[in-house]
């Protein structure tokens, strides 16, 4: 196949240090709206070592973006922005990869998928369908990201996790090992509060009839919110170098168990929600707080 572009005598080395050359298009390329003559973005040959085309006919690079290693660009494609795809990534289909964005490793993009702002997809991670990969977001290790799936702020998916359907992740959720999230979910971390040793995260979980729910995060344990102050103290006993007492410990964890209740509350209020509290106080309240159990 005949390349649709031309190496020019611009030329740099990018911060990995590798020789990087302008291309100019030899052609129109009408599905890109490129005309003939037009520059584009930064390659490092026009074939890879194993002597496919960098570029397909119908692709394109524009920009600043960076496409060098065995990195290919095929179908329709685009490449733009201060992207950067290297590796033996494939970037296919109509999917495009934009923003200050990253594509490494034998990751797939491909279909109508979009990867943009500072997102990173890596490992042998694919993204395809309508998925849309925003922001901070990293996809990662043997993940899939599919359907109408959207994903912002900092989420991390890795492992073997899948991501399908309309399914719609932000703030700071972490999915990996065989995890699947499907259909309308709605998951985000809303708080992360900092204990002595282990962060506590506060997950929301929401559909589109309104209604919310939640679980807590404390290291790579997820439950109910009653069962915080039993985990924390569990965290405690495995960090006695804490330099905290016992007691010390656990009215900061019934401080966290306090805010997480206040929070939830506060999203039912958002959602216009008149439902009573899922959680009641019991005992007697120890330094002005009080112990809460979960009542649903």
């Amino acid at each position: 196949m005949c390349a649709t572009f031309e190496l020019t005598g611009e030329r740099k080395i990018n911060k990995q240090g590798v020789r990087l050359y302008r291309i100019r298009a030899t052609r129109d390329i009408a599905a890109r709206g490129v005309r003939a003559g037009d520059l584009g973005g930064w390659v490092s040959s026009t074939h890879t070592t194993t002597g496919e085309l960098r570029i397909a006919k119908d692709a394109w690079v524009s920009h600043e973006a960076e496409i060098f290693e065995d990195a290919c660009v095929t179908d329709s494609a685009r490449v733009g922005g201060h992207a950067r795809v290297c590796g033996r990534t494939l970037i296919s289909g109509y999917a495009r990869v934009d923003g200050w964005s990253r594509v490494y490793g034998r990751a797939h993009v491909f279909e109508t998928a979009v990867v943009d702002g500072n997102a990173r997809v890596g490992g042998s991670a694919r993204v395809s369908g309508a998925a849309h990969i925003h922001d901070h977001v990293q996809v990662r290790g043997e993940a899939c990201v599919a359907g109408e799936a959207s994903l912002y702020d900092r989420v991390c998916v890795g492992g073997q996790a899948r991501i399908s359907g309309s399914a719609y992740l932000c703030g700071r959720a972490v999915i990996a090992g065989n995890a699947a999230i499907a259909e309308d979910a709605h998951f985000q971390v809303f708080e992360t509060l900092e204990t002595f040793e282990d962060s506590v995260e506060l997950i929301r979980t929401a559909l589109p009839n309104g209604e919310y729910g939640a679980q807590v995060r404390i290291g790579t344990w997820i439950g109910d919110i009653g069962s915080v102050v039993d985990q924390l103290f569990l965290c405690w006993q495995r960090h006695q170098h804490a330099r905290c007492s016992q007691s010390e410990w656990m009215e900061r964890a019934l401080q966290i168990q306090k805010v997480c209740a206040q929070e939830m509350r506060m999203w039912s209020q958002i959602a216009g929600e008149a439902e009573s509290p899922s959680f009641e106080i019991v005992g007697e309240p120890r330094g002005g707080l009080h112990r809460i159990r979960d009542s649903s």
